[in-house]
């Protein structure tokens, strides 16, 4: 079975990107259906112990830092560049690190194997999130109306670091050549200036207001079970490339502009003789 025989068979195609108010609109038919935030889950009390007590300790403002699976090992370089950039800040730093901890941490950043981000993420105290831009990650942000300095590293992350910062939800760094200047900069610029967590909050608010998205997709698989797809889906799923873009078309509009050029062409050569 090839993936285009898969992409047409299918009946209906839940993407898990959200088109209102974190990204572009998009056309689509109706057997595509983009439902965001399936995993969204309100905030639960973080477990007691020294995540809970770092967090809630955190009067001067919580960041959470996490490049999820993007990075297995974060190169030392990086980590002495992000170490000294937070050792230089008055917010707590807990931060997904799972290998040997750096000899340079700084009192106010906790290094954690796991973290439960989402909880993290929805806590009182949380100012800003610092991610790689993943998918997922960057719809939790929203979810909960933190604005997000984005790290991208490859894949996807340009794009959604780039429409983070279109929508006025963040900012974004290269993460190979930024400086600790630079880092600190933009730290300081999110949280200082308002109209980000005004922006993203707005956003936050907006998907909130939207349909729920496990009853959306109940909605549509229930549909598809009932009546099938085939009514959702556009014709030109069936047709061949050639057709679809309509190349005959072009190639008989090129060939006959081409012949009616050395039709003309060999007319006035003749009435220049």
């Amino acid at each position: 079975t090839t993936f285009d025989q898969i992409y047409k068979d299918s009946e209906m195609w839940i993407i898990n990107m959200e088109t209102v108010c974190s990204d572009q609109p998009r056309v689509h038919a109706f057997h595509y259906q983009f439902i965001a935030g399936l995993g969204w889950t309100p905030a639960k009390p973080l477990p007691a112990g020294n995540i809970q007590s770092f967090a809630d300790g955190a009067d001067n403002g919580l960041i959470v830092v996490s490049f999820g699976s993007a990075l297995k090992t974060i190169p030392k370089e990086l980590m002495d560049v992000l170490m000294e950039t937070f050792e230089n800040l008055p917010q707590r730093f807990i931060m997904r690190f799972d290998s040997e901890h750096p000899a340079n941490t700084p009192s106010n950043v906790m290094l954690v194997s796991w973290l439960p981000q989402n909880d993290l993420l929805g806590h009182n105290n949380t100012r800003l999130f610092i991610t790689h831009g993943g998918n997922n990650g960057q719809l939790e942000g929203l979810f909960h109306g933190v604005p997000m300095l984005t790290l991208p590293v490859f894949g996807d992350q340009f794009y959604n670091a780039r429409r983070a910062f279109l929508r006025g939800h963040g900012l974004f760094l290269d993460l190979k050549s930024s400086s600790a200047r630079q880092i600190h900069g933009a730290i300081t610029e999110l949280l200082l200036n308002p109209k980000y967590r005004k922006s993203v909050q707005r956003c936050s608010r907006i998907l909130l207001d939207m349909p729920e998205p496990r009853k959306a997709l109940s909605f549509w698989v229930n549909h598809v079970l009932k009546f099938g797809g085939s009514h959702l889906k556009p014709s030109s799923m069936q047709l061949p490339l050639w057709k679809f873009f309509m190349l005959d078309v072009a190639a008989f509009l090129a060939v006959s502009a081409a012949i009616m050029s050395a039709c003309i062409f060999m007319c006035c050569r003749c009435t220049a003789k």
